[in-house]
């Protein structure tokens, strides 16, 4: 320790000498406040971790979020690769030729078909595994359509604010005054009709289109109270005394701080995006029979409900689990990417 003979402080207008005796008097009791534990090893090796890891090991303390991640996993590998889990077509109405083999039109549960045919002889459990591509693929493009818009917008309206935010506001209250069932009936009907080359895209495609150009509101407005809610913090002020530019504040302190809630409501947006082409296939919208999902499945199930009720209930079930698994699963990642909920 270096000798320091004498110091100077100032301590409420008084000025006073150290000597060496009071410094060394000072040191030892400060010391002395220090209890370490006898053979504690100091580890120089330990980290600080990584923010991902943070993430996953709070993730995996919720017992639900996790059933929920591993699940949505394993629709979203099904929806890629299912072309390799089937045997043949997916609308193949081979099953109403082959009654002595176990299948026909509207058969119910056999070793050969486990979930029982439609009425055309289509083989249910194929139908639900191949509907896992339109369906996830409307989910997850549409929701990364609409906060490609949403998330932006409310950003620059929330830190600049002005005219700039007044007029993204009431773009933003336009769009949520529209009836978004009529805008998405009359969008495909229309696309599908007179869209010129967009008219050759899939049911689907358009659906997805439909719900991402109709359905960024809602996040503007979040991410623009949430950034009015950050710009209010100590450390914004504090990055804008030392002279950070814009585009440092908003990527490095914003940013992480409107990511949590985004997160909810892109989880929320895919159960949604899945929800609507369900509800607007099942309405009769696209080619029920070459399209398929989980809403033409149940479309076509309706009608032998009463005493075919598995051509409504396990694709309505298949719908159900996925929007369920997704919802809990944005909830928990909410929970572990907060920084404000660190335990």
């Amino acid at each position: 320790m270096p000798e320091i003979k004498k110091s100077k402080s100032i301590i409420k207008g008084t000025q006073y000498t150290m000597n060496k005796k009071d410094y060394e008097l000072l040191t030892r009791d400060i010391a002395d406040s220090v209890n370490i534990r006898e053979g504690t090893v100091l580890d120089t090796t330990l980290q600080s971790e990584k923010w991902y890891q943070t993430v996953w090991l709070r993730l995996k303390e919720n017992k639900f979020a996790m059933i929920s991640f591993y699940y949505t996993i394993f629709v979203l590998i099904m929806a890629i690769i299912f072309p390799l889990l089937l045997p043949g077509n997916p609308t193949d109405t081979s099953g109403a030729y082959t009654a002595s083999y176990g299948g026909s039109a509207n058969a119910y549960p056999t070793l050969r078909h486990p979930f029982g045919t439609d009425n055309i002889g289509r083989d249910i459990m194929t139908l639900v595994i191949a509907g896992t591509y339109n369906s996830m693929i409307v989910g997850v493009f549409s929701t990364a359509l609409f906060l490609s818009i949403g998330f932006p917008l409310g950003l620059i309206a929330g830190f600049y604010g002005g005219r700039i935010a007044e007029f993204i506001l009431r773009l933003a209250d336009f769009f949520l005054a529209i009836p978004f069932l009529l805008v998405a009936i009359l969008g495909i009907q229309l696309v599908t009709k007179y869209g010129g080359f967009l008219s050759e895209f899939p049911v689907p495609v358009i659906i997805l289109i439909v719900i991402g150009l109709f359905g960024w509101a809602g996040t503007t407005r979040l991410v623009y109270s949430t950034t009015l809610q950050v710009l209010t913090e100590e450390y914004i002020s504090a990055a804008k005394t030392i002279g950070l530019s814009n585009f440092k504040i908003i990527t490095k302190h914003i940013i992480p701080n409107v990511l949590a809630p985004v997160i909810v409501i892109g989880t929320i947006g895919i159960a949604s995006g899945i929800l609507a082409e369900a509800g607007l296939t099942f309405l009769g919208f696209g080619d029920i029979l070459s399209d398929v999902s989980w809403g033409t499945v149940i479309s076509l199930g309706v009608p032998n409900i009463v005493l075919h009720s598995n051509q409504v209930i396990i694709p309505g079930f298949a719908v159900f689990f996925i929007a369920v698994a997704v919802n809990l699963l944005g909830d928990a990642l909410r929970d572990a990417l907060d920084p404000r909920l660190k335990k």
